[in-house]
């Protein structure tokens, strides 16, 4: 975690619907490899506990208390371990059912993140968030309910994390703008949208727009196959973006999910610093948890561009370079247009400013005539 790298993940266990169980197992054994893969942040998929497409089970008091009681042995079982975990599963409240991540650090039960943009089919049998964190009693720790809430870390101060469950990312108000503009450097995405053609293409074109726009990094977890698919299948994809880039990406039906990379923290709160728009403050809005990890340094596994600012790829590089031409000799073109000149004097010096000042005016000029 020198100098603001912090390793993330993410990964679709093997799920079975209504097995809560042998879910929490599955979630133990990736966290467990988590940690000897040295990542400090890990990201479940939506519901993982229960399933994301168990149905009417989640009006089962059985099931529910059942999730609550597991999320309790997972804790217990990797108290030892130096990772974040945010793992979903449907959460009894009073009377009322949640669709909720569990954000879990050391054993510690950090907050219960609530999802509080449903689509109506999840209005059958969840609750929306409520509009302000509330305490509650939840796998024998006291703790917050909420959506609006900020888990910041005292070892790597660069580093906040937030979470937003499935499709809200995708609505017009998504929480999640609000989370990065009030701090988060790392939004946690866990989900649990079925495969279509087109699914894959459309949301790495969403991620990579929103986490540029963002100026922050965006870890997805996505429901694997082990989901009903009596409605639709599952293909447990899951993404490290960070500031408009893919940093790791599983295939659709991989059978390895698991997904890491090392987001540079430091950078982007010095990208946010040239961005006004970033002084939009709602933090008095959240609720801010914090939380500790060891301070270890790693073998990067991403690769950092040598020339950041020219592109590696041949095709990109000549469209970007024939843009960057026609924008500087369209602007001479109109200089000269509004200055009424017949044409350029250009002086030749034999250098490589001189001559791209030659190849601007040659081409302006032609724009005039």
């Amino acid at each position: 975690m020198k100098d603001g790298f912090v390793r993330v993940g993410a990964v679709a266990p093997e799920i079975r619907v209504g097995l809560i169980t042998e879910n929490c197992n599955e979630c133990i054994s990736e966290a467990v490899r988590a940690e000897n893969l040295g990542i400090k942040v890990l990201a479940f998929p939506e519901l993982a506990l229960s399933g994301a497409t168990a149905g009417d089970l989640f009006f089962q008091r059985t099931m529910l208390l059942a999730c609550e009681r597991e999320l309790e042995k997972f804790m217990e079982k990797t108290s030892t371990l130096d990772v974040v975990s945010v793992i979903g599963l449907p959460a009894l409240v009073g009377n009322k059912i949640y669709n909720a991540a569990a954000v879990v650090s050391r054993g510690v039960l950090l907050g219960m993140v609530a999802k509080s943009v449903l689509t109506s089919d999840e209005r059958r049998y969840f609750a929306e968030a409520p509009s302000e964190n509330i305490e509650i009693s939840f796998a024998g720790y006291d703790t917050l309910l909420g959506a609006s809430m900020l888990f910041a870390s005292e070892s790597v101060p660069a580093l906040t994390v937030a979470v937003s469950i499935g499709s809200e990312v995708s609505s017009p108000i998504a929480p999640y703008r609000y989370h990065a503009i009030s701090g988060a450097t790392l939004l946690v995405n866990p989900t649990s949208a079925p495969e279509t053609v087109c699914s894959a293409d459309a949301d790495k074109l969403r991620i990579a727009a929103d986490s540029r726009s963002l100026i922050s990094s965006i870890l997805t977890a996505s429901a694997g196959e082990g989901e009903s698919g009596t409605d639709g299948i599952f293909s447990g994809r899951c993404s490290v973006y960070e500031c408009g880039h893919a940093l790791a990406e599983s295939s659709a039906f991989a059978e390895d999910s698991l997904v890491y990379s090392e987001c540079d923290f430091d950078a982007i709160l010095a990208k946010r610093l040239k961005q006004p728009e970033f002084e939009c403050d709602c933090s008095s809005e959240y609720d801010y948890i914090s939380f500790e990890l060891d301070v270890c340094e790693y073998d990067l596994t991403r690769k950092i561009e040598k020339s950041p600012f020219i592109p590696e790829d041949v095709a990109e590089l000549e469209h970007r370079l024939e843009r960057i031409t026609e924008i500087q000799s369209r602007a001479l073109a109109d200089r000269i247009a509004r200055s009424y000149s017949k044409g350029a004097v250009v002086g030749i010096s034999g250098g490589l400013d001189s001559t791209l000042a030659l190849l601007v005016s040659a081409r302006a000029v032609d724009f005039s005539a």
